[in-house]
């Protein structure tokens, strides 16, 4: 359901983007409309990872979650663009060579941004719980609260270490 509703947004913004163009100020709304599909994209890969960590919730609180999360964290819209943009142009440049090693990377690191952009729902929802093995499973420490980006480097990449689950 998530990817129909994010698939019906960004087919209208990118026919609303070819009627736009052919209109005096067309240019300024075609550079609107494809951050606005830049930006559902990485919401849809957020709310899929919404999914599979709770994959009874109501689809309208997962596509919610999604938008909100991934608005929380702009700046991995950027990371994640830089890296499926160089690999598309990897592909188009030597597709051989880029789809066999470095197709696993790049999603990697693509879902790894989407998946840190959900930390912050898990942390709170964790904390929300009570229950010990779930704080110490999204937070890594079961004893100190987690920090929620505020500041310096431990909060920053603080999802990067999936080793643990």
């Amino acid at each position: 359901m998530q990817g129909a509703i994010y698939g019906f947004f960004i087919f209208t913004f990118s026919y609303s983007m070819q009627i736009m163009m052919n209109l005096g100020f067309g240019a300024l709304m075609v550079s609107v409309l494809s951050i606005c599909i830049i930006f559902l994209i990485q919401s849809l890969l957020v709310s899929l990872v919404l999914v599979v960590e709770y994959p009874n919730a109501k689809w309208y609180a997962v596509v919610k979650n999604g938008v909100l999360l991934s608005a929380r964290r702009i700046y991995m819209i950027v990371i994640s663009g830089i890296a499926v943009f160089g690999y598309f142009w990897g592909m188009a440049s030597s597709p051989i060579v880029t789809g066999l090693l470095f197709t696993g990377i790049i999603w990697y690191i693509v879902w790894a941004s989407a998946r840190w952009q959900a930390d912050v729902l898990f942390e709170a929802l964790a904390r929300e719980s009570g229950d010990k093995k779930l704080i110490e499973l999204y937070t890594g420490d079961s004893e100190k609260p987690a920090n929620n980006g505020g500041g310096g480097m431990s909060g920053l990449f603080s999802s990067m270490s999936d080793y643990r689950q």
